[in-house]
């Protein structure tokens, strides 16, 4: 066998492996894909309270700060400058605490998700 022989065996090895690299990466890619764009009731069934059994697990006081970080985060994303003065004053200034305690008893009672009860909570206050 000569190194010109060598050579192109080489690269045909090559090429093979590349064809599986890229067949592997496609048939993960689209079971991704499929996994994704239809969840199984299982899955479903799994994600269910899952905030309100998180929340349920802390003090009452650490559920506060974690939905009052869930609305910083949330103007942190936000483009509308009325918007976000309308969260910060009528949900992150408020001392009463009303629209934090709204939201978490909308998760704990209906077990909702916290960005559905927080959207839910202020939707009076912050059309």
């Amino acid at each position: 066998m000569n190194d010109r022989d060598f050579s192109s065996t080489a690269k045909l090895h090559e090429r093979s492996r590349n064809e599986e690299k890229f067949m592997r990466a496609t048939v993960l890619a689209t079971f991704l894909v499929a996994l994704t764009l239809s969840p199984s009731p299982a899955a479903d069934s799994l994600r269910d309270c899952s905030d309100r059994n998180a929340l349920q697990s802390v003090a009452i006081a650490s559920r506060l700060v974690t939905i009052k970080f869930y609305y910083r985060g949330l103007l942190e994303g936000l483009a509308d400058k009325n918007m976000q003065t309308c969260y910060r004053v009528n949900v992150l200034m408020d001392d009463k605490l009303v629209i934090i305690n709204k939201v978490r008893d909308l998760v704990e009672r209906y077990c909702l998700s916290i960005d559905l009860a927080a959207h839910l909570a202020a939707q009076d206050v912050c059309p």
